[in-house]
């Protein structure tokens, strides 16, 4: 019963306004992905009959008269190898039990669904990854309390359920939970395999790591690894060689025909890798971050050397909760370690984030931490180890600044969004018209209007300057809003104290609009709707809402750790999005004044809508 209820209490914490939280341009991509499934079997390189473009630049595209890339997350054979196919398998199942179908392409050029429907479509994106995140749960408590016992058991899922970043990953329609989930699985099979040696622990511990193969790369190359390393206590088992020899067998049926099949060796290997990047401070940085927990791990590595070496100057009771399971311990920091050096090994650049380390790190090192403090608990308090072993394991990421029993949800996230659909819904478009977005909007908008809406940036300048017909481009928000309250606090700086009293949220629209008129006016030929009479202040709050906005990219790129952007300025948003995609293109020669598009809009209207949104409208030529 206590277990159901924490598995409950989890999913209320993943589900809440579920529907309701901004769909990023990842999110989006999985889901067209998915999409593809339900059209073609296969997760393919084309939705409403154009390609899909999610990664950073690499591949030239010479045959293309429209596009001068080729993106890299899909071989050329159509299909994609960037990431694994058993996530968008299970999103493509959860659209076809909601009745969510893919889109057909119509000459109308209309918005396909209501509010509501762009809604259930997000929502039944992100269900996957809810299901995903309690087998994890339920994984990993049974993987903890195999490993050590019931109180390492009812710590690692105190932990589990109630941490900020399982809960963020259980809540995005991406291969992070079933990551998870896999890996848990897969390493109580190990285990399994280790202690009872089965025939069925052999097979089904393949399956596992089949699963986590088409699940992630890097989890399952770091797992694979493990394996190898508890090899020769595998070997200990009586028939140990045709059990492996069926362990292997079963692997390399699931992964080696799919790496031929779908072109997997002539599409990924030749990728720009993180560590070309990164310096050694920056590799570093991601453990020097975390410093409390690595130094508990440590020292308790320290204290399992010193009973295994020392073991008769120790006291029977400092080393009665390490005896018999120092096996487990060792071989947690293994697989936490190599993880992470596999990692910083194996990951393209595009892919570098520190989120994404602590998704291959997570499984070993929350097992780790409940088997210590389950340790610890039982040295301490030895008759009531399960509450004080999840105490301390609560207490740990408590002390060390982390978020841990809630998850804030903050509202309708999608408000600007939902009001740009809104806007696309009343507009009249032309066929033949070409619809573009900047950055990654194109995947975000393709997925909930059903509109064939391309990215423009791997679009060639060529075309775009001799396209006869017309031409639409959405540009993002790019700047921070200035709040209120914060308008409200500057002008009272500046002792305009009647002025601040009538600061209102018109105000934070206006002000916004006036910085967006203000760089659009050098770039096309006509803003709409013509200007209002602003304020005089305004002039003196720009300044202020640039240094926020670039307050709050640096503190994304910080929080992000990608070295993708080193060298390079970021003062707004688009210009983040325009670094990531040419970062090996030559960049400086793709944005501001040699931007793809800027000679066609240079003759074209822009319009600015609700939410932040620009249209730039180029007539035909």
């Amino acid at each position: 019963m206590l277990l159901c209820a924490v598995l409950a209490y989890s999913v209320f914490l993943c589900t809440r306004g579920l529907s309701q939280d901004s769909l990023w341009v990842d999110e989006a991509e999985s889901s067209i992905n998915a999409l593809t499934i339900l059209q073609h079997g296969v997760p393919t390189s084309e939705y409403l009959g154009l390609p899909i473009f999610e990664n950073a630049y690499t591949h030239p595209w010479p045959e293309s008269a429209e596009y001068e890339f080729r993106d890299s997350s899909y071989s050329q054979r159509g299909l994609a190898v960037y990431h694994g196919w058993l996530p968008l398998y299970s999103i493509a199942g959860s659209f076809a039990l909601a009745g969510v179908y893919p889109d057909e392409i119509d000459a109308g050029l209309k918005v396909h669904h209501s509010l509501q429907e762009v809604r259930q479509r997000i929502l039944s994106a992100r269900m996957p990854a809810v299901l995903f995140g309690m087998v994890f749960l339920v994984g990993i408590f049974f993987a903890a309390r195999e490993l050590y016992g019931i109180d390492a058991g009812w710590a690692v899922l105190a932990a589990a359920a109630v941490n900020k970043t399982t809960i963020t990953f259980a809540r995005q329609a991406r291969y992070y939970t079933a990551t998870l989930a896999l890996s848990v699985l897969a390493s109580l099979m190990l285990c399994h395999m280790l202690k009872r040696g089965r025939y069925r622990d052999f097979i089904f511990g393949a399956l596992c790591f089949v699963g986590l193969f088409h699940t992630h790369l890097i989890a399952f190359v770091s797992l694979c690894l493990v394996a190898v390393l508890a090899a020769p206590f595998l070997c200990r088992h009586p028939g140990a060689a045709p059990k492996l020899a069926v362990f292997s067998g079963i692997l390399a049926l699931g992964t080696v025909p799919w790496l031929l099949l779908t072109g997997f060796f002539s599409a990924i290997p030749d990728l720009p890798k993180a560590r070309s990047l990164l310096s050694w401070e920056e590799i570093f940085r991601y453990p020097a971050e975390r410093l409390l927990f690595v130094f508990l791990a440590a020292l308790t590595l320290g204290l399992l050397l010193a009973i295994w070496f020392w073991g008769k100057q120790i006291s029977d009771g400092l080393k009665r909760p390490f005896l018999g399971r120092r096996w487990a311990f060792l071989i947690l920091a293994a697989w936490a370690i190599l993880a992470f050096a596999i990692f910083i090994w194996m990951s393209p650049a595009a892919s570098y984030f520190h989120s994404r380390i602590t998704l291959v790190v997570m499984v070993p090192a929350l097992l780790f931490g409940a088997l210590m403090c389950a340790a610890f608990a039982r040295l301490i308090a030895p008759r009531h180890s399960v509450p004080f072993a999840v105490f301390l394991i609560l207490l740990i990421p408590w002390a060390g600044g982390r978020q841990i029993g809630w998850w804030q949800w903050q509202g309708n996230q999608n408000q600007r969004l939902e009001e740009l659909i809104d806007t696309l819904r009343s507009l009249e478009i032309n066929p033949g018209t070409r619809l573009y977005a900047d950055g990654g909007n194109s995947l975000i908008l393709r997925f909930c209007t059903g509109l064939a809406i391309q990215s423009v940036m791997p679009v060639r300048k060529s075309f775009l300057d001799s396209y006869p017909g017309e031409i639409m481009i959405l540009e993002g928000p790019r700047y921070e809003w200035l709040e209120p309250i914060e308008i409200r606090n500057a002008l009272m700086d500046r002792g305009m104290l009647s002025e601040a009293a009538a600061v209102n949220e018109r105000i934070s629209r206006d002000l916004y609009e006036y910085q967006i008129r203000t760089g659009l006016s050098r770039r096309v030929n006509e803003v709409q709707p013509p200007p209002k009479t602003v304020p005089d202040y305004f002039g003196e709050l720009i300044p202020q809402m640039l240094r926020k906005t670039e307050g709050k990219v640096a503190l994304q790129l910080e929080d992000s750790g990608n070295p993708i952007f080193k060298g390079y300025a970021t003062p707004d948003h688009n210009s983040l999005w325009q670094i990531f995609f040419y970062r090996f293109v030559n960049p400086e020669f793709r944005i501001g004044a040699h931007l793809n598009y800027a000679e066609r809009a240079r003759h074209g209207h822009a319009h600015i809508w609700p939410g932040g949104w620009v249209l730039i409208y180029c007539p035909p030529l």
